[in-house]
């Protein structure tokens, strides 16, 4: 299972962006977080924001129930900072995001405590919500940010996978110009979905996949969908958000 998955994140270029941090006093429980402060390079491609509220999905839409096993995760770290990024359930106690959400650039551990929370749709329905801790200090995987940029983390409470499913990885490799689609929490507030004609596939380099679908800082560790897959085998996450690459492009693993 985990050489599959760094078969999936192979080789990427250094990544430029960052977790979203917070400013203030505020805790890895609290929903709710007011606007992540950051100067991470992640980018709104071409200026326009293009993405839509998950909420305004019917219940039974394909692209809501296929991301309701992506969730928020928030990071407290070692300097007492809260960040979040978008993670994902891939095993009943595993979840994958971005390694830089949790390490460094020399591969050291920066984060203290975890959780994810999963369902966030809507700011005014938080009873909705449901928070389970991740391991954030002792990881089950990492690769190096400078080449692969991903982390498998575990969850220590619960089992969220029984109401939430899972996220099947597969090794897929859009050409450009295919339509993708990305669940994402974009500074930590809730759900958002870059799809379709304004979130496309736009080529493969060195490892790196380029895509043109919004994110914002905490959309790192995001997964990246077809929205028509040519066969089963295909259908699932093939790459994860990790940066901004120019204006016109962003960066995936």
């Amino acid at each position: 299972f985990f050489s599959a998955v760094y078969s999936l994140f192979a080789v990427a270029s250094p990544a430029l962006a960052q977790m979203a941090y917070l400013a203030g006093e505020w805790s890895v429980d609290e929903v709710r977080l007011p606007r992540e402060q950051s100067t991470a390079l992640e980018a709104i491609v071409n200026g326009l924001d293009d993405t839509t509220p998950m909420r305004d999905q019917s219940e039974n839409d394909f692209f809501r129930q296929t991301t309701r096993p992506v969730g928020k995760l928030v990071v407290e770290t070692l300097n007492n900072e809260i960040g979040s990024c978008t993670a994902t359930l891939i095993a009943s106690d595993l979840v994958l995001t971005n390694a830089h959400c949790v390490v460094d650039y020399r591969g050291r551990v920066t984060a203290e405590r975890g959780r994810l929370h999963l369902g966030w749709l809507d700011a005014t329905r938080e009873d909705e919500v449901r928070g389970f801790d991740v391991d954030v200090k002792n990881l089950v995987e990492v690769g190096s940010i400078a080449e692969n940029d991903y982390a498998i983390l575990r969850i220590t409470s619960g089992n969220p996978s029984r109401t939430f499913g899972l996220v099947r990885l597969t090794d897929a490799v859009p050409e450009p110009g295919i339509s993708l689609f990305i669940g994402h929490h974009p500074l930590g507030l809730p759900m958002v979905l870059s799809a379709a004609g304004n979130c496309l596939a736009s080529g493969v380099s060195r490892g790196d996949f380029f895509h043109t679908c919004d994110t914002k800082p905490g959309s790192s560790g995001a997964p990246i969908f077809l929205v028509r897959p040519s066969s089963d085998k295909d259908d699932g996450a093939f790459a994860i958000h990790s940066r901004a690459v120019d204006e016109n492009r962003n960066g995936g693993v």
